[in-house]
């Protein structure tokens, strides 16, 4: 799997579970630390997300990183 499709596979899951939690990307930046901006280019896949940072929003979550890279399904 190329860089890109992992950066967009992981960004369109978390996008799905944060609209999933009915959580606003502010929202999800206050309880991350990590900035609204940054997040919204990650569910863009803009984005190359730190593991620390992934483990952070899957946390805030309350999903696995292997949940947000399924987009949903388990």
């Amino acid at each position: 799997m190329q860089s890109d499709e992992v950066k967009l596979r992981f960004g369109k899951g978390l996008a799905h579970w944060r609209r999933f939690r009915e959580l606003s990307q502010g929202e999800l930046a206050r309880r991350t630390k990590i900035s609204r901006s940054h997040i919204g280019a990650v569910e863009r896949g803009e984005a190359n997300p730190t593991l620390c940072q992934m483990s952070r929003l899957a946390q805030a979550l309350g999903v696995t990183l292997a949940g947000v890279c399924s987009e949903g399904r388990l």
